[in-house]
C-alpha cells in the first residue's frame, strides 16, 4: 500500500508517517510526504497512491506563505477532473480544528472518505487513520484475490514443524476467504539427512507432485509460494522440473527466506520472468547459512548474500537485519512485507537494512567462500577415507 501525506505542519506529518509505519506495518519507503500543493501535485502525477492524507488548509508553494482551504479543495477538484493526476483510492482529510471547516465542510467532504480533527498536541486521531488504512488494505487484498482464482502454498525448513505457516494462513484468511491455501509439511527433517543428496531428491519429488496437483486446476490464475530454509531448495528444484516439462501459464510469485540455494542459481533456466517472479528475503546475520554453504554439496547461502545479478522485476533481493528466523518473530514481518504481495499489482520496493560489514564479518565470509570452493574435494576425500576404513 502506498500512502501520500500532504501537510504543511511537517512535525505532525512526519510524526504520522512514523506512526503508520510502526502501527500498520507499512514499509517506510511506501509512505511519501509533501508539505505544499506543488510538491503533492508532482508526486500525484508520477505515482499512484492507495491513500491520500490531505491537510485541509495548505500553501501552494514550499515557502508556506498564505495557506488556504481553497488550495486543498483545488487539489481535490484537480483529482476529480484532470487525467494527468492519478486518483487515490481513498482520501482522508485532516485539520487542526474541526470547527474551522464549518464554512467549507460540504465541499471538502465531496471527495474525502472521512475528515479527522488532527491537533498537534494529541495522537488520538492517528489511531482513526490507522483503522481506516487497515480497512483499505483488507479490502484491497480481498478484491485482488477475488478477481482471479488464487492459491497460496507454504513450505517450511528442516528441524522445524513450520508453525509460521499457520500464522500466515490466519493473517491471509483474515483478509479474504477466496484463496485456496495449501500447507506443505514434510515433518522434522534432520540435518544429517540434509547432507545426503538422495534424501533431498526424494523430498523434491514429493513436493513436485503436490505443486503439480495444485497448478493443474484449469481455473487457477495465480499462485504464491512462501518457503523458508531447506523449503526454498525443495521448491526451486520442483519448479525446475515442472517448468522444464511444459510452459507454465499460471502466474507464480515465489517468496524465499533464509534460502539455502547457491547465490549463482540460474532462475532463467526455469523461466524468463513471464510466469515466475522471485523475491529473496535475506538476513544479514543468518550464520546458519555459513554452515550449509561450507558443509553441504549443492547448496549455499543465497538467504544471506542474495542472488547474483541485478535486482529486477524478475528476481528481487531484499536485505534485513537478523538471523535465520527473523521473518517469524511475531507477525509484523509477514504483515509488512508479504501480505502486500497479494495485491493485484504490487509494487515491490528494494530493502537493504545491512550495516557496513565489520572486519570479523568480512573474514567469516571469505573463510566460508574458501571452504565452499574446496567442498567437492573435501567430500570426495571423506568418501575415499570411508571406503578405505570399510574395506581395508
Amino acid at each position: 500500500m502506498k500512502i501520500l501525506i500532504v501537510d504543511d505542519d511537517e512535525i505532525r506529518g512526519i510524526g504520522l508517517k512514523q506512526y503508520l509505519s510502526n502501527t500498520c506495518s507499512i514499509p517506510n519507503d511506501d509512505i511519501y510526504f509533501a508539505n505544499c500543493l506543488n510538491n503533492a501535485r508532482s508526486l500525484l502525477r508520477n505515482l499512484y497512491f492507495d491513500v491520500l492524507v490531505l491537510d485541509v488548509v495548505l500553501p501552494k508553494r514550499q515557502d508556506k506563505k498564505s495557506p488556504n482551504y481553497l488550495v486543498g479543495i483545488g487539489l481535490l477538484n484537480e483529482l476529480n477532473r484532470k487525467s494527468y493526476l492519478k486518483k487515490p483510492e481513498r482520501i482522508i482529510g485532516i485539520t487542526a480544528h474541526i470547527d474551522d471547516m464549518l464554512s467549507f465542510r460540504a465541499e471538502f467532504e465531496k471527495s474525502c472518505n472521512i475528515v479527522v480533527e488532527a491537533p498537534s498536541n494529541s495522537d488520538v486521531w492517528k489511531e482513526k487513520i490507522a483503522k481506516s488504512l487497515a480497512y483499505t488494505g483488507v479490502s484491497k487484498t480481498s478484491r485482488a484475490v477475488t478477481a482471479s482464482k488464487t492459491a497460496v502454498l507454504t513450505v517450511h525448513g528442516i528441524r522445524t514443524f513450520g508453525q509460521w505457516q499457520s500464522r500466515l494462513r490466519y493473517l491471509i484468511e483474515e483478509r479474504t476467504d477466496a484463496i485456496n491455501f495449501h500447507t506443505y509439511k514434510f515433518g522434522y527433517f534432520s540435518s544429517l539427512l540434509f547432507l545426503i543428496p538422495w534424501f533431498r531428491k526424494l523430498q523434491v519429488i514429493s513436493l513436485r507432485n503436490r505443486i503439480e496437483t495444485v497448478i493443474k486446476d484449469p481455473k487457477l490464475d495465480r499462485i504464491y509460494i512462501f518457503c523458508h530454509s531447506f523449503g526454498t531448495y525443495l521448491v526451486a528444484k520442483s519448479l525446475q522440473d515442472i517448468f522444464h516439462q511444459e510452459k507454465m501459464s499460471v502466474k507464480t510469485t515465489l517468496v524465499l527466506c533464509g534460502s539455502v540455494l547457491t547465490p549463482d542459481f540460474d532462475w532463467r533456466s526455469i523461466d524468463d520472468g513471464n510466469a515466475l517472479k522471485v523475491i529473496n528475503d535475506c538476513g544479514d546475520k543468518d550464520f546458519v547459512l555459513w554452515l550449509s554453504a561450507a558443509l553441504v554439496l549443492g547448496v549455499g547461502m543465497a538467504g544471506k548474500v542474495g542472488f547474483y545479478g541485478f535486482n529486477s522485476d524478475f528476481v528481487m533481493n531484499r536485505f534485513f537485519r537478523g538471523g535465520h528466523s527473523l521473518y517469524f518473530s511475531g507477525n509484523e514481518f509477514m504483515l509488512k512485507y508479504w501480505l502486500p504481495l497479494l495485491d493485484e499489482t504490487p509494487i515491490i520496493s528494494e530493502v537493504d537494512e545491512r550495516a557496513n560489514a565489520t572486519l570479523l564479518m568480512r573474514s567469516g565470509e571469505s573463510a566460508v567462500a574458501f571452504v565452499t570452493a574446496l567442498k567437492p574435494w573435501l567430500h570426495l576425500g571423506a568418501l575415499v577415507a570411508l571406503l578405505i576404513y570399510l574395506f581395508f
